[in-house]
């Protein structure tokens, strides 16, 4: 019997709240064949909850139990089985991070070493107007507002696009703490916690599938594909077999991600 039959369309009215406990996954996720994002209602008769696409016409009713546990499903993807891997697995996402990033760390030492030489050039300027009286007001005035403007510039393209190591170390062995248990802590977590989890791991949210019921990825946090990749195989990590997880590493950095969004979602 199809889930649209269930409702009992007038039996009850439909009650909607964005921030409702028992549909943490509205707005997040969406169709996969029209992109609308999905909304939710209560049946209260039943006192049963459900998704529902809000797209004019559509039948895509989903029973909220089922979608959790579709999504809980998808969650125990990206976790991993055992905290003592923790120590391990950080090293080694961590260098294939490093490695894949190759390209943004070099334009963030030449970003650097042109921030060097504007701060210098300042220093210059600052000196020979104050100290040695080599240049006057006016000159001062005109090239001081150029050199501190690409100052500005040059800092603010480090702060959005700089890699720094050990801040990405610690991200990864955070994420890892939290993959040893991901869908408990969404599980059982109250409503910013989900949504917390969710934008996290998933940072576009998602889609589902709703003739197949399945829930679809669109972009998965960096960190958490590099989870997901190499907890399959933690029994390796056990017997001390790193030389593979070494050589997958590779394999996965040629692949490529994109970049890291961890931040403050964690």
């Amino acid at each position: 019997m199809k889930i649209h039959d269930l409702l009992h369309t007038g039996d009850s009215p439909k009650k909607y709240s964005y921030d409702d406990e028992n549909l943490p996954l509205k707005q997040f996720v969406r169709s996969s064949v029209c992109g609308t994002p999905y909304t939710g209602f209560i049946v209260r008769q039943k006192g049963l909850y459900y998704y529902k696409n809000r797209r004019k016409g559509s039948r895509e009713n989903r029973s909220a139990k089922k979608l959790h546990q579709e999504f809980l499903n998808v969650l125990g993807e990206y976790t991993i089985v055992d905290k003592k891997y923790i120590e391990p697995l950080t090293e080694i996402i961590h260098d294939t991070l490093m490695d894949k990033n190759q390209e943004a760390l070099e334009d963030q030492k030449r970003l650097t070493k042109e921030l060097d030489q504007v701060k210098e050039r300042k220093g210059t300027l600052e000196r020979r107007f104050v100290l040695l009286n080599e240049i006057s007001r006016s000159q001062y005035d005109l090239f001081m507002p150029e050199l501190k403007a690409k100052q500005r510039e040059l800092e603010m393209k480090l702060e959005k696009g700089g890699i720094n190591s050990s801040n990405l170390k610690k991200s990864v062995k955070m994420a890892l703490n939290y993959a040893c248990n991901l869908p408990k802590i969404w599980e059982l977590g109250d409503l910013e916690t989900k949504r917390a989890i969710q934008y996290m791991v998933f940072p576009d949210g998602i889609g589902y599938d709703f003739k197949n019921k399945a829930v679809q990825t669109f972009r998965v946090n960096e960190i958490f594909s590099a989870i997901s990749s190499f907890s399959g195989d933690s029994r390796k990590i056990k017997n001390g077999n790193f030389h593979s997880f070494r050589e997958k590493s590779r394999l996965v950095t040629a692949e490529g991600f994109k970049p890291p969004t961890l931040r403050a979602e964690i």
